[in-house]
């Protein structure tokens, strides 16, 4: 009789994979990977920390966090990070897919980090482009010293150095809030 050989390793040496999801009751689901899961459901409990993008956290705002349920959907354990980040992203976006997360659902990109699977057409992003420029901002001091009109919200972005995004953001839908020590209006 042959003697079975097992190749052990120490906890150490392995990385765990997992690819999870957060659902409702509703049926509406968030797919997400990680090699941090203890991490990664710390932050989720954090019902002010940025989570995932847009949709799941205007969820977690409105729904609140006990409303939804977790569940692991994919664990891979291997000796070396190597190519694991490309095998998770491809599992989360098969899942994704398999339970409609991105069209009916709080995903908001198709698979992987960032938007992949999201194009943005260039007439779209013309568009933006064009009227980030036309619209002046007027810029008050959070001190009280003189208000000043700035031509355009691309130059706002430079002068305080943040994204257009957010001069559209604290000019439009913010205007009270101050940014960098200024209040921000369209003039």
């Amino acid at each position: 009789m042959e003697r079975m050989k097992y190749k052990w390793m120490k906890v150490e040496d392995v990385v765990v994979g997992v690819v999870y999801r957060y659902y409702t009751a509703d049926g509406k689901s968030y797919v997400g990977c990680t090699t941090n899961e203890q991490k990664r459901r710390y932050a989720w409990n954090w019902k002010n920390n940025p989570y995932g993008g847009v949709k799941i956290a205007a969820a977690r705002r409105d729904l609140g966090l006990d409303a939804f349920n977790y569940e692991r959907l994919y664990v891979i354990i291997v000796d070396s990070k190597d190519g694991l980040d490309k095998q998770l992203e491809g599992m989360e976006a098969k899942f994704i897919d398999k339970f409609d997360s991105h069209d009916n659902g709080y995903n908001t990109s198709k698979g992987g980090r960032g938007n992949k699977g999201n194009k943005m057409p260039n007439a779209q992003k013309e568009k933006i482009r064009k009227s980030s420029k036309k619209k002046a901002v007027r810029l008050t001091p959070d001190n009280g010293g003189p208000e000043r009109d700035v031509e355009s919200m691309m130059e706002v972005s430079r002068q305080l150095n943040i994204n257009v995004g957010l001069v559209y953001y604290y000019a439009n839908k913010a205007f009270n809030k101050s940014c960098r020590g200024y209040k921000l209006e369209i003039a």
